[in-house]
């Protein structure tokens, strides 16, 4: 309790102390809660299926359905109702909702597998980025025309969350005859886009599963030595309307002998039958595994009263699985860092607990339990700043003092480390500063006293961890109970007010400002008539929030003689550039009568 007076007649007398506001924890020791967007669900695969129809015109053909061969790598084909065959797991509709022609309703299409495809994927939105092995072998004439083979291989998909992307192949035409019946040698063509995808062409249909459906209508290309694009269709007369082109730089490449199978050339009929029809794709969707949990420590208090009176509660989560080196325990310990091998032995700490799984019962003065989840709590009674183990003397004044974690049983492993750093506080010597002017007010105070008190001392407030939000690091707390009596005769006016300097931390490399503080005073017991300051946000400029002094309470003169106790919940907005590290700060109370 402070106590100021004053033995002079009439004079205006202020008094002011320092109260710990205390370790806001935004990191470091307990992991900063950093803002982060979303986490998108994109995975790593290695086991992905192709499954492709190519068209609706490669069903029928003129001469019939196109011959898939000369399979390689991973690829596999897997033979429709159209040919005689019975697979039923590539499944299409026919025009109009894809090029799957009306003749061939309630069959199966014939279809190329790759399976074995390696990228990434993402399982919520569909966009992928995959490759295949292999090659297939596709011609749509008769072997008696020795028209060149089309060899497409090593498929490679990239179709992103909208919808949009491509399908490419190494693409080669066989050696043969053209149309006019001139040789044709083999030609490589390199890597092209085949087919585009174009927003909305993705269609999630099952865990793992995806249909995309390539874009057709609408796509112009440009033809010099074919027939040219018609772009003049109607949906008219139950007509569909379509035109348009597989992606323009394959159709460009490939010989006229084989370009109009890509893009059209009339409306209507088997030119309904050109576009490409849709890919699918499947692969497995990787368990939802949780990230390991990151170990996290709070401290009841950072700032400890000198003579040894503190108690300290030590709460830790995220202490886990036996891989990450607690198979062993920990230690949790108050005391200095000695040496750069400070973990190897607890027995330089003022006090130290042995935390472990297999432990049993009630805490102890040397042992507690480690939770299956990771988590515990120990207590530390009467912390001192300067204690004796064997022969070393430790003073906190000198070799800092810290709570710290840490894997027992001299373990190498140092994911367990934490360390929250110690601040002592000299209860008898807070500052007490009586300023008295020369002026003399006209009024007699009269006897009596006037006292306010802080409930706990210089005991640290405690904000915890600092949760991101769009603004900034928000934390709440609440100041210790601050109660002022006044039974001087006369009643005269008075006021209690508050005021920070900018959060730091230990060793003030990293800061931010006070203005990121505010509180919300509440008067409970109230026989003095007293009247609470109000609220404060916290703020960015300069003079926001406590940065700049604020009443806390105050009473009018003449109010009647007894005590009031204030309370006031603490808020904290931190911007959201602040650094992760412990900080603190300290509120200086000042009494104005």
């Amino acid at each position: 309790m402070f106590t100021a007076a004053t033995g002079r007649r009439g004079a205006t007398w202020r008094t002011r102390t320092t109260a710990g506001l205390g370790a806001l924890v935004l990191g470091g020791t307990a992991t900063l809660v950093a803002a982060t967007p979303a986490s998108a669900a994109v995975q790593d695969v290695d086991d992905a299926t192709f499954t492709w129809g190519l068209s609706g015109y490669a069903q029928v053909g003129i001469f019939g359905a196109w011959t898939f061969k000369d399979l390689t790598g991973t690829a596999t084909v897997l033979a429709g109702s159209v040919s005689g065959g019975t697979q039923q797991e590539y499944l299409v509709d026919p025009v109009p909702a894809t090029s799957f022609p009306t003749s061939k309703a309630g069959q199966t299409p014939n279809a190329v597998r790759f399976t074995g495809g390696t990228g990434t994927a993402d399982p919520a939105t569909g966009a992928v980025d995959l490759v295949w092995d292999g090659s297939y072998t596709v011609n749509a004439y008769p072997a008696s025309f020795n028209a060149p083979n089309e060899v497409y291989s090593d498929p490679q998909l990239e179709v992103a969350a909208d919808g949009s992307g491509e399908l490419s192949f190494d693409f080669t035409l066989g050696a043969g005859t053209d149309m006019s019946g001139n040789p044709v040698a083999e030609t490589s063509y390199g890597r092209l886009t085949v087919v585009t995808f174009d927003e909305g062409s993705i269609d999630v249909t099952g865990d793992g599963e995806v249909r995309f459906s390539p874009d057709y209508q609408g796509v112009t290309v440009t033809t010099a030595d074919s027939a040219a694009q018609t772009t003049t269709c109607t949906a008219t007369g139950g007509a569909t309307g379509w035109w348009g082109s597989w992606a323009p730089a394959f159709v460009g490449a490939v010989p006229a002998s084989v370009r109009p199978h890509f893009y059209s050339t009339g409306c209507g009929g088997m030119q309904d039958n050109k576009p490409a029809l849709p890919v699918d794709v499947a692969f497995t969707v990787a368990e939802d595994v949780p990230a390991p949990a990151t170990p996290q420590v709070q401290v009841s208090t950072t700032t400890l009263a000198a003579d040894g009176t503190t108690d300290l509660t030590v709460t830790g989560t995220g202490f886990t699985a036996a891989t990450d080196g607690t198979a062993a325990g920990i230690y949790v310990a108050v005391g200095p860092l000695v040496g750069d091998a400070w973990y190897l032995s607890a027995a330089p700490f003022q006090h130290a607990k042995y935390v472990r799984t297999s432990f049993a019962g009630a805490e102890t003065a040397t042992g507690a339990q480690l939770a299956a989840d990771g988590s515990f709590t120990v207590t530390f009674q009467d912390v001192a700043p300067v204690y004796t183990k064997g022969t070393t003397t430790y003073d906190a004044a000198t070799t800092p003092l810290n709570v710290v974690t840490f894997a027992a049983q001299g373990s190498p492993y140092r994911g367990l480390d934490t360390v929250t750093p110690l601040t002592f506080v000299d209860a008898d010597g807070l500052p007490v500063v009586v300023d008295i002017p020369d002026e003399v007010d006209p009024e007699e105070p009269g006897p009596g006293e006037f006292v306010w008190a802080v409930d706990g001392g210089t005991s640290a407030v405690s904000l915890g961890v600092a949760q991101p939000t769009a603004a900034g690091f928000g934390a709440s707390g609440a100041l210790r109970t601050v109660t002022v009596t006044d039974t001087r005769a006369g009643a005269p006016a008075w006021s209690l007010s508050g005021q920070v300097g900018d959060f730091a931390t230990a060793d003030g490399a990293l800061t931010f400002g006070g203005q990121s503080l505010g509180w919300s005073p509440t008067l409970g017991t109230n026989t003095v008539g007293a009247v609470a300051g109000a609220t404060v946000a916290p703020g960015t400029a300069a003079t926001d929030g406590l940065r700049s002094s604020r009443t806390l309470v105050s009473a009018p003169a003449g109010h009647a003689a007894g005590s009031v106790a204030v309370d006031a919940g603490l808020s904290l907005l931190a911007p959201l550039t602040t650094e992760p590290g412990s900080y603190s700060t300290t509120l200086v109370l000042t009494a104005l009568s």
